[in-house]
């Protein structure tokens, strides 16, 4: 029975030494074939070849599941790994091709004359893939930092020096012709209340990149509320972008848009120089010179937009590309015309500005010789009271016989009376006071 006893351990001991072994053979044959796939065992090398994206329903989590394949001198069995994902899925980083993940500032519009369909952009297939027949695409991108900007210029060839300026903000208005695109890039304005005044102009840049297959790309750094109000027309079934051959006719109505807001914006600026016009002329206030100094201040803003932007519509309508339709062009030359229109605007706004502050100057001198010509006139009055004061007032008394006199206080005040309303009637026969 002792034996026995002892048996039992001894048999546990052996198994597990066998086990081990086992476990050191494993090891040494795994340690082989990474030195034979020349790979550091600390450290494998793993290619995602090939991603896969499952979702499990009801309460099952979701996975990742990608594989991780040998490397590419010597292939060897692919071992399938599973990533719970408990949490929303991370941002994967893959190549161009690869990517899945949904970009909320990344919306594409595709329309026609039937219809217009607007989606977020749910891989770069979405970007890449060709419109269908007779239907145009605008591609919107809110934001220059969205990886699938990066994508799009890639397939569409848009050279690194362009992508560097559309990333880039408080760029000129600028109109480049190139060999299968053509970039443009200009400025929204639009008037933000700010609770002084009739508040202040936003400068929103937008780049617009006209490409061929029908597609129209424009990038923003941030939501516009330029281009949401085209989005939003889009919709209408009567907008005539809508009815167009090609793209160039939604540039058109961007551009179109972009100019005749800055007309209710110079409207209201130039009914409140008339408000200041008024009350300088009731009362020369220093804080009215600085409205009028805000006011000369915006109108620069818009002069420094709107004269390259005119410069940018010329280079369009004068530009030899076939992406821009004759129609268009010739729809651009009236946008010029209202563009020229604004400039000159502005330069007489400017010009009503400086003559404020002129007026300001003339009023505020006026309101300053008034004061200094009442203050002469009271001095003017005293003058000979003080004379008459000076002289009874000297303490002589020998000669002075009118300081024995009963009633010299009262004839003292008789005389300066006398001479107040003298003063006075002869300041008032020549229009003086």
């Amino acid at each position: 029975s002792l034996c026995l006893c002892c048996a039992a351990p001894l048999r546990g001991l052996d198994a597990m030494a066998e086990f081990l072994g086992r476990l050191q053979e494993r090891e040494a044959t795994l340690r082989k074939r990474l030195i034979d796939a020349d790979e550091e065992p600390s450290r494998p090398r793993v290619r995602a070849a090939t991603i896969g994206l499952r979702e499990r329903t009801g309460s099952m989590p979701r996975r990742l599941t990608f594989d991780r394949a040998a490397s590419i001198a010597r292939p060897r069995r692919r071992e399938n790994i599973d990533i719970d994902l408990a949490s929303p899925l991370p941002k994967i980083t893959t190549d161009a091709d690869e990517i899945c993940v949904t970009d909320s500032s990344v919306l594409v519009h595709e329309y026609s004359e039937a219809a217009c369909h607007t989606h977020p952009v749910l891989s770069t297939a979405d970007l890449t893939s060709v419109a269908p027949r007779n239907t145009l695409r605008w591609i919107r991108i809110q934001s220059a930092s969205s990886p699938l900007f990066a994508s799009l210029t890639t397939h569409l060839g848009i050279p690194g020096v362009i992508t560097d300026e559309i990333r880039t903000a408080s760029q000129r208005p600028q109109a480049e012709i190139y060999d299968g695109f053509v970039h443009i890039v200009f400025h929204a304005l639009s008037l933000q209340a700010t609770g002084i005044g009739v508040g202040h102009i936003v400068d929103e840049q937008i780049s617009v990149l006209l490409c061929r297959d029908a597609t129209l790309v424009t990038v923003e750094s941030g939501p516009t509320s330029l281009l949401s109000f085209i989005s939003d027309r889009l919709q209408q079934a009567q907008y005539r972008a809508r009815f167009a051959a090609d793209a160039s006719a939604l540039l058109f109505a961007m551009l179109n848009t972009m100019v005749d807001r800055c007309f209710p914006i110079l409207e209201t600026f130039g009914d409140k120089l008339e408000d200041l016009e008024q009350a300088i002329v009731v009362k020369a206030r220093a804080s009215l010179i600085k409205e009028v100094h805000l006011v000369k201040r915006e109108m620069l803003l818009v002069r420094r937009v709107l004269v390259p932007t005119k410069a940018m519509l010329d280079a369009i309508d004068l530009a030899p590309t076939p992406l821009v339709s004759a129609t268009t062009r010739t729809f651009l030359r009236h946008v010029t015309e209202h563009a020229s229109q604004i400039i000159d605007m502005t330069e007489t706004y400017r010009e009503v500005g400086a003559g404020l502050v002129d007026l300001y100057s003339s009023a505020a001198q006026l309101d300053l010789d008034n004061i200094l010509k009442t203050l002469t006139m009271v001095q003017v009055v005293f003058l000979p009271l003080t004379f008459v004061a000076g002289v009874f007032g000297m303490n002589f008394t020998h000669g002075m016989y009118e300081l024995d006199w009963e009633f010299g206080y009262v004839n003292f005040w008789i005389i300066c009376s006398v001479l107040v309303l003298a003063i006075v009637s002869f300041f008032r026969f020549k229009g003086w006071w």
